[in-house]
C-alpha cells in the first residue's frame, strides 16, 4: 500500500509539473509568433512600399521618353509631315536624350502605333511589316477615353521584341483633338525583376504583383518563364481583397480558399498617380517554418527542461521506494514476518489520538 501510495504521489506530482511547464512554453511559443508574425507583415508593407517606389521611378522615367515624343509627333501631323521615318527619328531623339541621363536597363522600345492600332515605327527603325496591337488594353482605353494623360498596359509578350513586358501609353491627338494613334514605351519585365532582387532584401520567398484597375496583372516576381506560368486568378482574388480593404497601405490575410493553395499574408502599397496596385505575399507556412527554425534553441531549452524535470522525479521517486523498502524491512520481524516493537511505536500514537477524539 505504501509503495503504491509513494508511485501515485510522484506520477501526480510530474503530471502536475509537466502541465505548468507545458502550458507556459506553449504560451510563450505562441507570444513569440505573434510578435514574429507581425514583424514580418510590417516587413512585407515595407517591401511593398519599396517595390511600388521602384516601379513608379521606372514608370517615370518610360513617362518621360513619352513626353518629349508626342508633342513632338502632334507637331509633325498638325504640319503634315508625319511619316514613318519621321515618326522613326522621333523616337529614336526622344530615347537618345533619356539615355544620355539615365542607363535604365528595363526600358525597351518606344513605339508610335496609329489610330487603327498598327505600329508605323519604333525607336529601333521603320516597321514595314504589319504589326496589329489594336487588341492591347492600353490603346483601347486610349482610344475609347483619349483625354487620358497615361495608360498602362498589362502584362504580355510584346509582338515587338517577343519580350514579357508591360507599357505605359499616351494618346497622340491633332490640333482639333481627335485620336491619330498611340505613342508607348516598352517596359522589361524581366529586367525590372532583376532589378528588384537586388534591391530588396528579404525578397527570396516572397511574390510581388503589380496589378492595374480591374485586377489585369501588369507585372510580377518572381519572373515567370512565359505567360502561361502566370495564375491570373491569384492575380485577381488577391487585388480584389486589398481594394475592398479600403486603404493606401496595409496587410490582408488570404486564406487557401477559391482555388488559392495555402494561406498568406499579403502587403500591400497603391500608386495613385499611375492606379496600381503593388502586392507582396508571403505563404503562411514559409512564416511558420521560418520561425521554428530560427527558434529551434529555445524549443530545445524547453525540451531538455521537460526531460531534466522528469530525470529529477524519477530520481526522487526511485529513492522513494529505497526508503520505503527500508522502512517495512525496519518495522517487519525477519524470522515470523510480524511487525515489531519499532512499529507499535511508530503506529500506537496515531491510534491513541483516533481513540481520545472518538471517545
Amino acid at each position: 500500500m505504501a509503495l503504491r501510495r509513494i508511485r501515485n504521489q510522484y506520477i501526480s506530482q510530474f503530471i502536475f509539473i509537466s502541465a505548468i511547464l507545458g502550458i507556459g512554453s506553449a504560451f510563450a511559443l505562441y507570444e513569440n509568433y505573434s510578435l514574429y508574425q507581425q514583424s514580418q507583415k510590417e516587413e512585407l508593407v515595407r517591401e511593398a512600399y519599396a517595390s511600388n517606389t521602384i516601379l513608379e521611378a521606372v514608370l517615370g522615367d518610360a513617362s518621360k521618353i513619352v513626353d518629349v515624343a508626342r508633342p513632338k509627333l502632334e507637331q509633325a501631323s498638325n504640319n503634315g509631315k508625319l511619316t514613318k521615318e519621321s515618326a522613326y527619328q522621333i523616337l529614336k531623339d526622344a530615347h537618345l536624350t533619356f539615355y544620355s541621363a539615365n542607363t535604365n536597363n528595363s526600358l525597351q522600345l518606344a513605339v508610335f502605333i496609329d489610330s487603327n492600332g498598327l505600329v508605323q515605327a519604333t525607336s529601333n527603325g521603320v516597321v514595314d511589316n504589319l504589326i496589329d496591337l489594336s487588341d492591347r488594353l492600353y490603346f483601347s482605353m486610349l482610344k475609347n477615353n483619349p483625354k487620358l494623360q497615361y495608360a498602362v498596359g498589362n502584362l504580355v509578350t510584346a509582338k515587338t521584341t517577343g519580350l514579357l513586358t508591360f507599357h505605359i501609353a499616351a494618346p497622340v491627338l491633332d490640333r482639333s483633338g481627335q485620336f491619330l494613334g498611340v505613342i508607348t514605351q516598352q517596359v522589361d519585365a524581366e529586367a525590372l525583376a532583376d532589378h528588384l532582387a537586388k534591391s530588396l532584401n528579404s525578397i527570396a520567398s516572397t511574390q510581388i504583383l503589380v496589378n492595374l484597375e480591374g485586377g489585369k496583372l501588369a507585372f510580377m516576381y518572381p519572373k515567370p518563364s512565359n505567360q502561361g506560368n502566370i495564375d491570373f486568378h491569384l492575380s485577381m482574388h488577391i487585388d480584389q481583397r486589398v481594394r475592398d480593404d479600403g486603404k493606401g497601405s496595409g496587410v490582408v490575410d488570404i486564406s487557401a480558399a477559391n482555388q488559392l493553395s495555402q494561406r498568406c499574408f499579403v502587403g500591400y502599397a497603391i500608386s495613385k498617380k499611375y492606379e496600381l496596385v503593388t502586392t507582396v505575399s508571403l505563404p503562411v507556412e514559409i512564416v511558420a517554418a521560418d520561425y521554428f527554425k530560427r527558434s529551434s534553441l529555445l524549443i530545445f531549452i524547453i525540451v531538455l527542461g521537460f526531460i531534466s524535470v522528469a530525470l529529477t522525479i524519477w530520481r526522487f521517486y526511485k529513492k522513494a521506494l529505497i526508503i520505503a523498502e527500508s522502512l517495512v524491512i525496519a518495522f517487519t520481524d525477519a524470522l515470523t514476518g510480524l511487525k515489531n516493537r519499532r512499529f507499535f511505536d511508530t503506529e500506537f500514537p496515531k491510534y491513541w489520538k483516533d481513540a481520545l477524539r472518538s471517545r
